[in-house]
């Protein structure tokens, strides 16, 4: 089977990013599939569009420019160049299936239009739900932009053979907008159990070179620091254990409001003394840190649209085996009280604080979730598991 595989963000491992599509990928080629890749480089060096090979999957990079720093319509313009490019690449190409991921919601163009040219199946893979969470973010006002956004969204919907979301509350919103639609699978991120299964135990230990007491429990946030995480929450958090050794909370990404997080570390007086930032952490010491991590997190604003999401932290915190803490309901919510491997906090700061003490004045309970954690990630999120699906689906697609 030839796939043509259009996703804007690939990220192979060596990148910072969800290598989600990698692994997927690479799988499919494992299984006796041509998988050709058409992403871009985000930073490119030159304005020629250079082609690469990784584990097996022929990947083509677009020169097409993207920062999470970007402004809204900044963002439309890298999108809508994305899309064009990538369809005159694609149809150079043969294909069985054509295989689009969002975000953004703009790769279903040149996914229809290239399924349409080669007469080939649209599967469309939905991340994020678009256009609901940039309106519920207050990005997309211009009711003339709603409009077209949710035409856009129908479109894609309505052109797709078939159409797979990360989680079932999502697919709940792809069925909202289009009830007709009859082919919805669930298909959520995976756990990479192997990157940490890989980490030799005798090394020395990650804590060291970032100054961890060994004794201390380590409280991670690996992620993008943007308006939609709220990070705020984190250190008016932190700042609530000022003066317990017991526990250290270490972030590390980069984006928007990196800036004003550190400077509200700063402000409340607990930024190097319990709460600590790392903008850039290689990735193999990015592994090793949620490795020794108790506990790993991720937080969102208060915004009923954005607890549909799938989170790859959650994936990665499961695999590292950490007992896994949000601030937001929804199904990932409900999956960590149902296989107790972590909770969900308050959105009120001191509330949180006073749960997770509870937490922390319970050892033998957060060891429990650390290793029901890991359970879950090698039984239910197997990337092999995930990608079996994927093929299911595609060769079912073919009859």
């Amino acid at each position: 089977m030839k796939i043509i595989y259009i996703h804007q963000y690939f990220c192979t491992p060596d990148m910072p990013g969800n290598t989600r599509s990698y692994e997927m990928a690479k799988r499919l080629v494992q299984f006796g599939h041509e998988v050709t890749i058409i992403t871009s480089d985000r930073n490119p060096s030159s304005s020629s569009i250079y082609t690469s090979s990784e584990s097996g999957i022929c990947i083509h990079w677009l020169p097409i420019k993207y920062n999470n720093r970007f402004g809204f319509f900044r963002r439309l313009v890298s999108f809508f160049q994305f899309a064009y490019s990538s369809f005159l690449l694609a149809i150079k190409n043969e294909a069985d299936i054509v295989f689009a991921s969002s975000t953004p919601l703009t790769v279903a163009l040149p996914g229809v239009f290239v399924s349409k040219k080669l007469n080939a199946p649209f599967i469309f893979e939905v991340r994020d739900l678009w256009p609901e969470v940039p309106i519920a973010m207050g990005e997309l006002k211009n009711p003339i932009l709603k409009f077209f956004a949710y035409k856009l969204a129908k479109f894609a919907y309505h052109n797709a053979s078939h159409v797979i979301t990360l989680s079932q509350d999502m697919a709940d919103g792809v069925t909202k907008i289009m009830p007709t639609l009859s082919k919805v699978s669930v298909i959520s991120n995976g756990a990479n159990i192997n990157l940490f299964s890989s980490i030799v135990t005798s090394e020395t230990s990650i804590k060291n070179k970032y100054h961890i007491p060994s004794d201390c429990l380590l409280f991670v946030y690996a992620g993008a620091f943007g308006k939609v995480n709220g990070l705020d929450y984190l250190v008016y958090l932190a700042k609530e254990f000022l003066g317990d050794n017991r526990i250290i909370f270490l972030a590390i990404g980069d984006g928007k409001e990196l800036n004003y997080i550190n400077s509200l570390a700063n402000e409340l007086g607990i930024l190097n003394q319990n709460f600590f930032i790392h903008s850039s952490v290689p990735k193999y010491e990015l592994i090793k840190l949620l490795h020794e991590a108790d506990i790993a997190s991720s937080f969102v604003i208060p915004v009923k649209e954005l607890e549909s999401n799938c989170a790859n932290k959650l994936f990665d915190g499961l695999a590292s085996g950490s007992c896994f803490v949000i601030n937001y309901g929804g199904w990932q919510s409900k999956l960590l009280a149902e296989y107790n491997c972590g909770i969900t906090l308050s959105h009120t700061p001191f509330v949180g604080y006073k749960q997770l003490c509870n937490l922390i004045d319970h050892p033998e309970l957060l060891n429990s979730m650390k290793t029901n954690a890991y359970n879950l990630a090698k039984s239910e999120f197997s990337y092999n598991y995930l990608a079996k699906k994927l093929e299911t689906i595609f060769i079912g697609e073919l009859m």
